[in-house]
């Protein structure tokens, strides 16, 4: 396998389809070959050769992005294996259905990022757009598995309709997190916005600070000391150290139950 770099040459005028940039596909070509792949701009089909410097030399099935922007969209989507690292911003449905395999993206991403999401590491050191882990138009659920994390401000819908898996949020949360989320656990490191929860089923969303909650639909059900935190505190370990640590200081979390109207079997804790 090889190690591929694409550097985008000039700026493009359009979006561009990034499905067809898979690790496992280009990691196993010769640059010649991978100048002949053509991705849609804008609708139009162009060379990849025409768009992006190539250099393919030995090493892991990585597939590196440089000088990227708004207009990649469908980056990582249903990628199977591998690893992308993004220098710059990306378009929305970063890592859309990704099966396997890791996305860094070093710069912000667009709306549904991790939207269907099954397995595998999502990290964007940016900001995200909204539906983040988000269920995307028609589909019935967001994420579904992996993680997706966020070092930045991600926006409305975090985690709408998601399935399992995890999200991290390190700063700041729009309006409508978890909403109508089914199951999985949210990690939020900073504020949020309004309408927490709202037809919320099943899961989870821990707040690593002390806040105060308003949460008409839900009852504060007492305080307790959750052994699963010490689970999911091993789990992220490896993945994000800063956020594990956090975890570790948490000894007692307040429990909210609701969405009351939805049965009332999700929870929001609270470090007590």
């Amino acid at each position: 396998m090889n190690t591929v770099t694409l550097r985008l040459k000039s700026e493009l005028p359009s979006w561009v389809d990034c499905r067809p940039l898979q690790p496992a596909t280009l990691c196993s070509m010769t640059a010649s070959d991978i100048a002949e792949i053509t991705l849609k701009v804008g609708g139009v089909a162009q060379r990849l050769g025409d768009l992006f410097e190539i250099e393919s030399q030995p090493g892991d099935q990585h597939l590196k992005i440089q000088n990227a922007d708004s207009n990649f969209r469908y980056v990582g989507a249903e990628m199977n294996g591998g690893r992308i690292v993004v220098e710059g911003d990306v378009g929305d449905y970063l890592g859309y259905g990704l099966i396997q395999g890791d996305i860094m993206v070093n710069g912000n991403a667009g709306n549904f990022a991790a939207s269907g999401q099954r397995n595998g590491l999502i990290h964007v050191k940016g900001s995200v757009g909204d539906y983040a882990g988000g269920a995307a138009d028609s589909e019935m659920q967001g994420l579904k598995g992996g993680t997706l994390m966020i070092t930045g401000n991600s926006g409305d819908f975090l985690g709408y309709k998601m399935r399992r898996g995890i999200i991290v949020a390190h700063d700041n949360v729009g309006d409508y997190c978890a909403n109508n989320m089914i199951a999985g656990t949210i990690i939020l490191g900073n504020r949020c916005g309004g309408f927490l929860g709202l037809g919320m089923r099943r899961g989870t969303v821990i707040f690593l600070d002390k806040v105060k909650l308003e949460l008409p639909t839900f009852n504060l059900s007492g305080s307790f000391s959750l052994p699963f935190l010490t689970i999911l505190r091993h789990h992220l370990h490896s993945i994000n150290h800063h956020v594990a640590m956090r975890l570790a200081k948490i000894r007692k979390v307040k429990r909210f139950c609701g969405d009351l109207g939805y049965d009332g079997q999700g929870e929001v804790l609270v470090a007590d």
